[in-house]
């Protein structure tokens, strides 16, 4: 490298320092969005330096350009769904006829991840590499620090392990997609150094553990899945054998996980009574899974008045005591989704900003879900893939049952992971 570029040197780097944003994710608050707002900034230094010709050859990777193979097209789709969320707010709020600009916080860290993608994408980065560590990491890290958070708010709740800046929820179902995705970074069909492989199975364990301790099943009905579709996609055998090992083994997991903890097991049986106990014409009594049945009838209601624009935030109370909300929701439970909202964020945006608010939920879900599906067949990129499909599964189970991003944290980590995922495989692939 030419002297008078040396100055360059430390900010490819710097971008790949975004890698590890897991670490610290669930022990200090702000540091995801931190870490976010800190790589956007060095983003935009390396475009600026690339358009005044300053940064040097061999720290750029390709060219960007969308392209018209199957690579190009599913990014400008997942360009275009991390938009979504930002321009559904600002179309609803169009149509409402009122302004607050505090509910563009969580989709600008969308806008934000996208400056970063594009940068991993166009400049040569450690982020690969550094996320098939920092994964694993977090999870231990948190273990190791988590006796050492303050003891106020959240971290308070007996017999319910979480931090002190979110609730058992989130740390939960974060902790176990960390796990998860852990475990999804081993191949067992390459050979590795054992420590790496050993280091990914801690952090995988230490995540279900975490998450078993928080006394939180949001996302865990993501798991059979994927476990299936590991199986699937490294089992030697043939497609038939195959989908018949890979059916065998998921059931034996589940059914280990199940027998091994009394905390599974207590949780499904008060989720299977609270089911079949849940009358539709009549008055319910409160129980977690009936005031969320609740909570979405009486979104899908506020949805069906006004599909197009949305409710905003502080609307829906003229209407929460309805004769058709009434006959099924105590007045416990109506007040309940007016304090704590719909625990749904596929409901609560389209409360919030209409059909705009719903296809832009689904929309940032089901197409990197679809990228990471097709990314399947490149062999060098699989786990990588698999890590991305069993993260965005569990957030996306989880956001049907809680409102997770609607949480700026939340939306900061996934539009980090997400873009930091597809970016490295796109250069993986190209490469």
């Amino acid at each position: 490298m030419q002297p008078h570029h040396s100055k360059y040197t430390l900010i490819p780097v710097l971008l790949s320092g975004s890698a590890c944003f897991p670490l610290l994710s669930l022990i200090v608050k702000g540091w995801v969005s931190g870490v976010l707002f800190f790589a956007t900034v060095i983003a935009l230094a390396m475009f600026i330096a690339l358009g005044y010709k300053r940064m040097p050859s061999n720290m750029t990777s390709q060219p960007f350009f969308l392209g018209v193979d199957s690579f190009g097209r599913l990014t400008t789709l997942f360009l275009v769904a991390f938009i979504l969320p930002f321009l559904s707010v600002a179309l609803g709020q169009l149509l409402q006829g009122s302004f607050d600009i505090s509910r563009f916080d969580g989709p600008s860290r969308y806008l934000m991840a996208i400056i970063v993608f594009l940068a991993v994408v166009r400049f040569k980065t450690a982020v690969p590499l550094l996320l098939e560590y920092t994964i694993p990491a977090a999870t231990i890290i948190t273990l190791v620090l988590i006796p050492f958070v303050p003891a106020t708010f959240w971290s308070t709740i007996p017999h319910r392990l979480s931090n002190h800046f979110i609730d058992p929820l989130i740390f939960g179902q974060l902790s176990l997609a960390l796990g998860v995705m852990s475990l999804m970074m081993i191949r067992p069909d390459e050979r590795h150094p054992w420590y790496k492989t050993l280091f990914q199975l801690i952090g995988g364990v230490v995540g279900f553990y975490l998450s078993l301790r928080s006394g939180s099943r949001t996302g865990w009905f993501a798991i059979p899945l994927i476990l299936f579709l590991w199986a699937f996609h490294y089992s030697p055998l043939n497609r038939w054998k195959t989908t018949f090992f890979a059916m065998i083994f998921t059931c034996l997991i589940t059914l280990i996980i199940y027998s091994s903890s009394t905390t599974v097991r207590d949780r499904l049986h008060a989720m299977h009574s609270d089911i079949i106990n849940y009358q539709w014409n009549t008055v319910n009594s409160e129980t977690s899974v009936g005031d969320r049945i609740n909570w979405i009838r009486i979104g899908l209601y506020f949805f069906s008045i006004h599909p197009l624009a949305g409710w905003g935030d502080n609307t829906i109370s003229k209407n929460i005591n309805d004769d058709a909300i009434a006959i099924y929701a105590s007045e416990a439970s109506r007040n309940g989704v007016l304090i704590a909202g719909f625990h749904n964020d596929y409901v609560a945006n389209a409360v919030r900003y209409g059909i705009g608010g719903l296809v832009a939920t689904i929309a940032i879900f089901f197409i990197p879900l679809l990228f990471f599906s097709y990314s399947l067949r490149y062999k060098e990129v699989k786990s990588f893939a698999l890590a991305g499909i069993a993260y965005v599964l569990i957030q996306s189970v989880s956001s049907l049952t809680y409102h997770v991003l609607d949480f700026k944290f939340v939306s900061s980590f996934y539009a980090l992971m997400i873009s930091l995922l597809i970016g490295s495989i796109r250069n993986k692939v190209k490469n």
